[in-house]
């Protein structure tokens, strides 16, 4: 009864329903296209659904200048879309895979409004990725005297300070190597949190969770080792 109501009751049976469908789906679209695993993600879209539909949507061009980690965290974050690799080469494809709480009707107009709703988010991701790279890393450190760490505890780069302090104290006992790997090591350490203060990580975005690994792309970007 429940089923001919359009309710799926099993959620192993949804989570079939979606796998098969989305692999189904990915095929028809592209038959180089592979479905990125993500269990976290299935997880939650399985217990987001009553009776699960597939669908594939695609996204601009112009948003590959994006690391695929920023593209996969706008996909998944907010809109629980599925990232699509290729099997014949490394990187994403300018395409997403989701599910519809419901039939196929309409489903042309529910795709539509999922691409523009991605759009709008990695529109955003583009500016923020653009404007971040007009600073450089020492420019964006500097603003961390004005973000307070801990009350009693200083700025931020109070605490980068004694970073690199830390990297020297270890580097003295028991980590001696090549001059130009403690050169790099210091480097790092001034420069290691100032994605902080980037559009791209603060602020409580989505892209927060990337804290570090956007601090590593701006650097290799302006040149640093």
């Amino acid at each position: 009864a429940l089923a001919a109501l359009g309710v799926v009751v099993d959620h192993r049976e949804r989570r079939r329903l979606i796998i098969e469908g989305l692999q189904r789906e990915l095929a028809e679209h592209d038959k180089s296209a592979r479905l990125l695993e993500d269990d976290e993600l299935l997880t939650e879209v399985v217990f987001l659904c009553e009776y699960p539909t597939p669908f594939v949507g695609s996204f601009s061009t112009e948003y590959s200048v994006l690391p695929a980690e920023v593209v996969t965290t706008a996909l998944k974050a907010h809109q629980r879309y599925f990232s699509v690799g290729s099997q014949q080469r490394d990187g994403l494809l300018p395409c997403f895979a989701a599910v519809r709480d419901g039939g196929r009707e309409h489903l042309q107009n529910v795709i539509r409004g999922n691409e523009r709703v991605l759009h709008a988010r990695l529109a955003d991701a583009l500016f923020y990725w653009e404007f971040d790279q007009k600073k450089t890393p020492d420019e964006r450190t500097e603003l961390l005297g004005s973000v307070t760490w801990l009350e009693g505890f200083g700025s931020v780069l109070d605490k980068t300070k004694r970073i690199s302090g830390l990297s020297h104290w270890l580097w003295n006992n028991g980590m001696a190597g090549e001059q130009g790997h403690k050169q790099a090591l210091d480097r790092a350490a001034q420069i290691c949190k100032s994605d902080l203060v980037s559009e791209m990580i603060k602020d409580g975005k989505e892209f927060t969770k990337l804290e570090g690994f956007i601090g590593a792309r701006y650097a290799a970007l302006a040149g640093e080792p």
